[in-house]
């Protein structure tokens, strides 16, 4: 057991300063925890189709469109407006890209391609919706009711024609009727895999708005603790330059 009174002053600082910070770092990570999580939606998908008008404008739901979406591979729908029929889709479960999915006549998609996912989505037209849309591999158009309300990067048909880009975006929208179709255009000849690699996430505007906020906020102050111990550790092995385990629990 080790005798705090027979420390050095350093290290008996160096302790309770510890002792601080990782309260601090707790307590931050026990708030960060009960921000909660987007609750999933795919029990309320239906062949490409989600209801969504049950949200209130009081609604703190944020719900995650993580069920099947509608997906014509090979197609861009919208820049390129065409006639389609039942057999041109196949469905995909968002969050798992298309690579490996099964084709109606038992082929199976490679890594690289283009196509557009299609989500029917009944909205409440009293509510402003926010749309927390992922990184979408590897560039997309994002669509509602035709028109482009987000772009990422440039989708293309072949490698020459696409330019990838990697980030999270964030829309809002108002529906002017209850039912909504959005289409993502989607191109990937850049990485293994192309599409939804995470579903995208829905919710009123204030609630979106608030609860990314606090975790961008959350996530901060964690940086930002262990930063100042890190410091703080350098520190004292500046000043008694005993310890080099200090030097290593900084560093990683």
């Amino acid at each position: 057991m080790i005798n705090f009174m027979k420390m050095g002053f350093t290290r008996r600082v160096a302790a309770i300063l510890a002792v601080i910070i990782s309260i601090a770092a707790v307590t931050v990570f026990w708030s960060f925890s009960q921000l909660g999580r987007p609750v999933s939606s795919s029990e309320y998908f239906r062949s490409g189709e989600v209801d969504l008008s049950g949200f209130d404008v009081s609604s703190e739901v944020i719900c995650s469109l993580d069920g099947e979406w509608l997906f014509a591979p090979g197609r861009f729908l919208v820049s390129e407006p065409q006639e389609t029929e039942p057999s041109d889709f196949i469905l995909l479960k968002a969050g798992k890209g298309w690579k490996g999915a099964e084709l109606n006549d038992g082929s199976r998609l490679g890594g690289e391609g283009f196509g557009t996912y299609q989500l029917t989505v009944r909205m409440n037209p009293d509510m402003v919706y926010g749309f927390r849309v992922p990184d979408i591999s590897t560039a997309y158009r994002f669509y509602i009711n035709g028109r482009e309300l987000l772009a990422n990067g440039e989708p293309g048909k072949s490698r020459l024609e696409s330019v990838p880009q990697r980030r999270y975006s964030f829309l809002t929208f108002k529906p002017e009727r209850e039912e909504n179709r959005v289409r993502i255009e989607v191109s990937n000849f850049h990485y293994r895999t192309g599409g939804l690699w995470h579903p995208i996430e829905v919710g009123a505007v204030s609630v979106m708005v608030e609860f990314w906020s606090n975790r961008i906020a959350g996530g901060t102050q964690m940086i930002g603790i262990a930063f100042i111990l890190a410091l703080l550790l350098l520190i004292f092995y500046l000043l008694e330059r005993k310890y080099v385990s200090w030097v290593y629990f900084a560093l990683f």
